[in-house]
């Protein structure tokens, strides 16, 4: 019994004297028992998953392009890649479609080698990701990537381009590849015609995120009719089914002397997959003119101009 009163009376003097000691023990037993019971509950918490699909549209993650297409794109992509690396131009050009080689490049390699030199200045590596599906176009976007070994370079900046390759069925059931982001030619030919002057959009060049329309004007007066010149808001316009887009070359000035004809390429942004359909192109301020002075006038001038002119009106010109 003296040896037990012993012992507690050691046990509480120890206590006493390191009180400290025991109670910081105790704090960092829980805060072990803390970090394993994270630990233990982090399992349980899922990674995501980031596979690579390049089969599966970016666009709509429901959609991916037929297996047939996906087989094509590959290996056209691939045989492309593959000229363009060897500087063999030519044939990289050859593998396009006849519209993408004449309405994209105008029939030139030497334009098309520019195109793919903006891309491609080095050998490259490259993925590819189906982007989207649209009414029968299969559109890839292609990223050129530097080619390390090929190029020796070493503590360089990460460097890299894209462009949309688009591949399409022909009358005749065929796939062709465009490059450069071309998607198609399509002619219109839609005449509009007043006492004034005469219209004639000819045909519209599409490209992933731009429609250019080439436009044929005439004057029939013996005046000056001004279309554009920026000295007037809204003059020309794309017209789709909720909003208008201004014209991407704004700079381009639409003036004609009397009887005069020109021909004019309207650019205008859109994305050729949006689900719009471009109804017309809007000319919103017409000025009919008998002694023009426009940029080269004083701002009175200017104004006086389009007070007084002869003949000032608005037309939009269909598409379809």
């Amino acid at each position: 019994m003296a040896i037990v009163t012993s012992l507690r009376i050691k046990i509480r003097h120890w206590f006493r004297n390191n009180k400290k000691i025991f109670i910081i023990a105790i704090i960092l037993v829980g805060i072990i028992f803390t970090i394993n019971r994270f630990l233990l509950l982090s399992d349980d918490i899922k990674v995501p998953n980031t596979t690579y699909t390049p089969t599966v549209s970016v666009m709509d993650s429901t959609d991916s392009s037929p297996k047939v297409v996906q087989s094509f794109a590959e290996d056209m992509i691939e045989e492309y890649v593959k000229y363009c690396n060897e500087g063999n131009y030519q044939k990289a050009f050859n593998m396009l479609s006849d519209d993408c080689k004449k309405y994209g490049f105008n029939d030139d390699v030497s334009i098309f080698m520019e195109h793919v030199l903006s891309k491609m200045q080095t050998p490259k590596k490259y993925s590819i990701q189906n982007y989207s599906n649209y009414k029968g176009f299969y559109i890839y976007e292609v990223k050129y990537i530097d080619d390390i070994l090929a190029t020796g370079l070493t503590n360089q900046k990460y460097l890299y381009s894209t462009e949309k390759i688009v591949f399409t069925k022909d009358k005749d059931n065929k796939l062709n590849m465009s490059t450069g982001n071309f998607i198609s030619y399509n002619k219109i030919n839609n005449i509009l015609e007043n006492d004034y002057l005469k219209v004639d959009v000819i045909d519209k060049i599409t490209k992933y995120s731009i429609e250019t329309y080439n436009v044929k004007i005439t004057n029939r007066t013996d005046s000056t009719i001004v279309i554009a010149d920026n000295l007037v808001a809204d003059e020309v316009k794309l017209v789709l089914p909720y909003e208008y887009r201004n014209m991407e070359n704004s700079n381009t000035l639409i003036i004609l002397e009397p009887e005069e004809s020109r021909t004019f390429n309207l650019g205008f942004s859109k994305f050729f997959d949006d689900g719009d359909t471009s109804k017309a192109i809007l000319f919103g301020a017409i000025r009919v003119i008998e002694d023009y002075k426009g940029a080269y006038g004083t701002e009175e001038e200017q104004k006086k101009e389009i007070e007084n002119a002869i003949a000032k009106f608005s037309i939009e010109i269909p598409l379809k």
